[in-house]
């Protein structure tokens, strides 16, 4: 299936990665969140924690009164994003976002 967003929209390719505490335990699948919460795949979603994947398409940009305001994410990116607005494409592995919900990227010597 190929994808092409619009505006400031970017698809994602989430990257599973094992949630560690702040001392550096794993934290298993079924310790669940006091929300109670699961995340796009199904496995318990902590507010504190963020989601990484990689972007596998970006739109042109969101447009303004001035033109159209360039992404500052490109194809290949390792970013980390909010659960917010997150959308699962159909038979897909794949999830869009908006540009917004992107928190930072992920430095690709650190990971």
């Amino acid at each position: 299936m190929n994808i092409r967003p619009l505006r400031d929209h970017i698809v994602i390719r989430p990257i599973e990665l094992e949630r560690v505490s702040s001392g550096g335990i794993a934290i298993p699948d079924s310790i669940k969140p006091e929300n109670g919460h699961d995340g796009p795949n199904g496995k318990p979603y902590f507010p504190s924690h963020c989601l990484t994947g990689e972007v596998v398409a970006v739109g042109p940009g969101v447009v303004t009164e001035r033109g159209v305001l360039p992404m500052e994410v490109s194809v290949g990116d390792k970013v980390q994003y909010s659960m917010n607005g997150v959308r699962e494409i159909p038979g897909t592995d794949l999830t869009m976002i908006r540009e917004a919900d992107v928190v930072g990227f992920v430095d690709a010597a650190a990971g």
